[in-house]
């Protein structure tokens, strides 16, 4: 070997050499940004829980929504009750004035002697439901279903029942003044010795005096 080949070749040695070196850092520095991004940040303990995935359910909701006896304890303390079922339940001498039980089940319920004035009820089912000597002055029935409802000496001054049902219903001695009857259906409905001043009759025309 020339003296000339010498410094070539121990150059080359060199190159070989650095270059080797460069590529174990650059590997070692890839591999140590890859474990970085994949570390994981333990949680501070001082700080609260925000994970949304921990879905806390509010404890003043009831376990069950379908259950009547919660229903019923949600309507008593909001005064409302939308689509529910209290059928055949016990409502008798309760302060419902100005509740909302539209499209709710009511039939065969106890609603004696209840205040109703001013509630939404619009679509409800009281069908064969105790409304006697209840309060339904200026509530809304509309297309609500009273079939076979006992409604004797019930108070519906200015009550809305546009559209109702009232087939077989009993209203002895109720107050029906200034109520909307319109396009209602009273076939079978006792109506005796009710109070129909001012209402709106089925066929549009307003009633004048008692029935008799």
């Amino acid at each position: 070997m020339t003296q000339s080949q010498r410094p070539q070749r121990s150059y080359q040695k060199l190159r070989q050499t650095f270059g080797l070196v460069a590529i174990g850092l650059f590997l070692s520095l890839g591999l140590w940004g890859c474990g970085g991004q994949d570390a994981t940040i333990p949680a501070d303990p001082a700080q609260p829980n925000t994970n949304d995935s921990d879905s806390n359910t509010s404890s003043s909701e009831p376990s069950n929504p379908a259950d009547p006896d919660a229903q019923l304890e949600q309507l008593k303390s909001s005064k409302e009750c939308i689509e529910c079922n209290l059928s055949g339940v016990d409502l008798s001498g309760l302060d419902l004035s100005a509740a909302t039980l539209n499209r709710s089940d009511l039939s065969g319920a106890n609603l004696s002697e209840a205040n109703l004035s001013d509630a939404l009820m619009d679509s409800v089912n009281l069908s064969g439901a105790n409304l006697d000597d209840a309060n339904l002055s200026f509530a809304a029935l509309t297309d609500a279903n009273l079939t076979a409802a006992s409604l004797v000496e019930a108070d519906l001054n200015g009550a809305f029942l546009k559209g109702a049902d009232l087939t077989d219903a009993n209203f002895e001695g109720a107050n029906l003044e200034a109520a909307n009857l319109s396009t209602a259906t009273i076939e079978g409905a006792n109506l005796e010795q009710a109070n129909l001043t001012g209402a709106t009759m089925p066929d549009g025309a307003i009633a004048e005096e008692e029935a008799n």
